[in-house]
């Protein structure tokens, strides 16, 4: 039987982290959503980024990360239903 992480089996989450179920580039301050029912899965900071809004729809523990500074190369991965840069750039797989 395949494990499962909510709704994604193995062969959806292999997909959506090689970018089969679609990406979004950032490279500017514009907010962005995933568009209803979809989310992103992981983020990969293409050049320093730091965040004004980054929305888990699972929630976060602990402090808020807007205003932290991910260096070039960083993953981040979550269930993200909105996201506003305030600089850098990054790639981010849609998770449906």
């Amino acid at each position: 039987m395949a494990l499962k992480y909510g709704a994604l089996d193995q062969t959806h989450i292999a997909n959506a982290l090689g970018g089969q179920m679609g990406a979004t580039l950032f490279t500017d301050t514009t907010a962005r959503t995933p568009g209803t029912g979809n989310f992103w899965i992981a983020l990969i900071v293409l050049t320093d980024a730091v965040f004004t809004l980054l929305t888990n729809d699972v929630g976060l523990d602990g402090n808020a990360i807007t205003g932290v500074t991910f260096p070039k190369g960083s993953l981040i991965y979550g269930r993200f239903t909105a996201i506003t840069l305030a600089s850098g750039s990054l790639w981010a797989l849609r998770g449906n």
